[in-house]
């Protein structure tokens, strides 16, 4: 999001692949600025995920110069079986950076022993639906597919 330095004034917004992955950067180039960030990826060595960053370049006339990549969702439309695998990945790249690399809770809850809290279906409507204190990533930033993915993979915290 870029916002107008002096009233505040959104003048930008764009949703990245998933959380900033380390600073933000600002150049010039043949007089014109640009911001640079990495997304999608909290931290490899940390939270030994497999998800691969993406780089985002935005020229702050709000000029999209390199656009973001968008979350992959089922080409065919059809939710497939829930793979906690994939749901690792995708809890890497998207949560872990609230929750923790392990559901252990951060800055957001634990979620490490939700299964015996809440059902696969309970799961799946909560991370659907979040309470206000969660941004919702869905269906934006994660499609139907996806949400059954990590909540298997939440399962098994």
């Amino acid at each position: 999001m870029a916002l107008d330095s002096s009233t505040g004034a959104e003048l930008y917004k764009a949703k990245a692949s998933g959380g900033l992955a380390g600073g933000v950067i600002t150049y010039l180039r043949d007089d014109k600025q640009y911001v640079a960030f990495v997304s999608g990826n909290v931290s490899r060595l940390t939270f030994g995920n497999a998800g691969s960053p993406t780089l985002n370049i935005y020229a702050l006339d709000g000029n999209n110069v390199a656009p973001a990549a968008q979350p992959v969702a089922a080409v065919s439309g059809v939710v497939g079986a829930a793979d906690s695998v994939v749901g690792r990945i995708t809890y890497g790249q998207v949560c872990a950076m609230c929750h923790g690399g392990q559901g252990e809770g951060a800055i957001g809850p634990k979620l490490a022993g939700i299964k015996d809290r809440m059902e696969q279906k309970q799961i799946v409507e909560w991370i659907k639906n979040p309470s206000d204190k969660m941004p919702k990533l869905y269906p934006s930033m994660l499609d139907e597919q996806k949400v059954i993915d990590v909540a298997a993979y939440l399962e098994k915290l």
